[in-house]
């Protein structure tokens, strides 16, 4: 009866061994995917201001029809250059949510390719810049935001 109590005791103590491996092991792996699935992007904000320096900008979803259209873009700790683009689209004249004929400057996307010490990247159509337009579409815009070539949100805002 003592050995069988000792087998029993020794097998316990393996199962408990492989189960914190078990445990350990998988760990591991929730937190190697979470790394992979974080990505470079942190947030997006649409802000006005006449400025290269997003931090005299000001946080905004509502412009006026002279403002600066501006995207801030935070990314997070990143080694690598990342590539960050984004597209203006003005408001749509038709009941579809996409209208590819209405992207400002037909065609062209604002990209920029930063380096790895490089947090925040701001995008924008400078109004004074644009002697062919007299003044936004009115209406509800949109910007899509790409971080190397990927969709990674879509942000709202209006022109009063």
């Amino acid at each position: 009866m003592f050995e069988k109590f000792m087998i029993l005791r020794i097998n316990s103590l393996g199962e408990h061994a492989l189960m914190k491996r078990m445990v350990f092991l998988l760990g591991l792996m929730v937190l190697g995917l979470t790394a992979c699935t974080g990505g470079v992007y942190d947030v997006a904000y649409t802000a006005r201001g006449d400025s290269t320096n997003y931090q005299a900008l000001t946080q905004t979803e509502l412009f006026q029809r002279t403002d600066d259209l501006n995207v801030v873009v935070k990314l997070g700790s990143h080694s690598d250059r990342v590539e960050v683009a984004a597209t203006f689209y003005r408001p749509c004249d038709t009941l579809s949510e996409v209208c590819e004929s209405d992207r400002i400057q037909e065609g062209e996307t604002l990209r920029t390719t930063v380096g790895s010490n490089v947090g925040t990247v701001l995008l924008g159509l400078d109004y004074e810049a644009q002697p062919e337009v007299e003044e936004w579409d009115t209406g509800s815009w949109r910007v899509e935001i790409e971080v190397d070539n990927e969709v990674v949100e879509e942000l709202s805002f209006r022109i009063n």
